[in-house]
């Protein structure tokens, strides 16, 4: 068998339980993919008293991996991530493949080493004693190939669901491709969305969108989420009701992240929710994607203008920050959003009520008394206000989605 060649994802060494390199002098680096092959050097834990940042194994080594061959992997430019560590062999030598892993960064693996390819699981839920499990958290349990920029992976994963809540079949022992990888070892996720890199997780014909929003539905049954975007589709699921906080009458809402639109349906990823979210009587609230229709979501904004279209080239449609006669001052985080109408990419289009001394620039085709455009930009803190500076550039433009 010859060479699979694969980009520079960082892997990382494993000492986890399970997965100890029988050599304590660190994991061999051969000179060629077999374990009677010369040592060219090895990689060792570092175990100090900063180790409790990184877990009781202490931090670990990193490499990029380049090949593999018979569930062996080249590997070169191994490395700790702190400073000041001795330096080690970062030559190109081969690996065993059951003795490195990593992190997972992409939420659905796929059954080929492609973006359109099916879905084998979800990697974000709850498990079946209600703790919660999101990629970061999932350790690749084996990894057993690559090609380009994926790489082949089997886990354990009891109770997964696919990305609509279907239970996986099987015992829990899954195998599927995914295209990054995660070696942050400071037990905290790598930063970024999955959607800040190139992706194709949506079937054909709806409009992949990036925002984050919340449930509008003030029913304490929750709010209803559809396998497919029709009000007479099946009810796959229910978002958390509003919640009190505290003695006072504060609520807080669902939140959910928009990933896609089609003909006024928005599809959202829900949850997951830890141990301590979940309602202690009645059904758990939804984990995974499901359908909402557009008018039971909403979200504060944060941009000053809205545009005619997704684009920072776009013509100004109304300035959101504006002086009333009585002095008072409205900003995007006041204004009253009517609904949420469509998105693409990282922009949304809203139709908002216009506020005193709001004065269009163009005319949009909303109702009387309120004004539509396109933002990016939106905040689900209920709390507290979101950090946020007009000088912050514009998302990338995006395609309007089709009518």
């Amino acid at each position: 068998m010859g060479i699979s060649e694969t980009s520079g994802d960082i892997w990382r060494h494993s000492e986890t339980p399970g997965k100890q390199d029988p050599q304590s002098a660190g994991l061999a680096i051969h000179d060629a993919p077999r374990s009677d092959a010369p040592v060219l050097g090895r990689l060792p834990a570092v175990r100090d008293a900063a180790a409790s940042a990184y877990g009781r194994d202490g931090e670990i080594p990193e490499f990029h991996v380049i090949g593999s061959k018979d569930g062996w992997f080249l590997v070169e430019g191994a490395t700790y991530q702190e400073p000041g560590r001795p330096k080690l062999y970062a030559g190109r030598g081969w690996v065993d493949g059951k003795l490195i892993t990593t992190h997972l960064f992409r939420d659905t693996l796929k059954k080929a080493p492609r973006s359109t390819a099916a879905d084998v699981v979800y990697l974000s839920g709850t498990d079946p004693e209600g703790f919660s499990y999101s990629p970061y958290s999932l350790e690749a349990g084996r990894i057993l190939g690559c090609s380009g920029e994926w790489f082949e992976i089997e886990l354990w994963l009891p109770g997964g669901r696919g990305v609509f809540g279907t239970p996986v079949p099987g015992d829990g022992t899954l195998r599927g491709w995914t295209d990054r990888s995660c070696t942050q070892q400071q037990d905290k996720p790598c930063e970024g969305s999955q959607f800040d890199y190139s992706w194709s997780p949506l079937p054909a014909g709806i409009t992949e969108c990036n925002f984050p929003a919340l449930s509008r539905d003030l029913d304490p049954a929750g709010l209803n989420l559809h396998e497919a975007p029709d009000r007479n589709a099946p009810v796959i699921g229910r978002l958390p009701p509003p919640s009190a906080l505290g003695d006072d009458d504060t609520k807080v809402l669902a939140e959910v992240q928009v990933i896609g639109f089609e003909k006024g349906w928005f599809l959202v990823e829900a949850g997951p929710y830890s141990a301590t979210d979940l309602p202690a009587q009645g059904p758990k609230p939804y984990t995974g994607r499901g359908w909402i229709a557009g008018n039971m979501l909403t979200t504060e904004l944060l941009r000053n203008m809205l545009k005619q279209g997704p684009s920072e080239t776009s013509a100004d449609v109304v300035d959101l920050e504006v002086d009333d006669a009585g002095g008072n001052v409205s900003n995007p985080q006041s204004v009253k959003l009517r609904r949420i109408l469509a998105c693409a990419g990282d922009w949304f289009r809203v139709e908002l009520a216009l506020e005193k001394g709001m004065v269009p620039r163009l005319t949009s085709d909303g109702p009387a008394g309120t004004v539509r455009g396109w933002t990016n930009g939106s905040c689900t803190q209920q709390l507290t206000t979101c950090d946020f500076d007009q000088s912050r550039p514009w998302s990338p433009p995006a395609p309007l989605p089709p009518e």
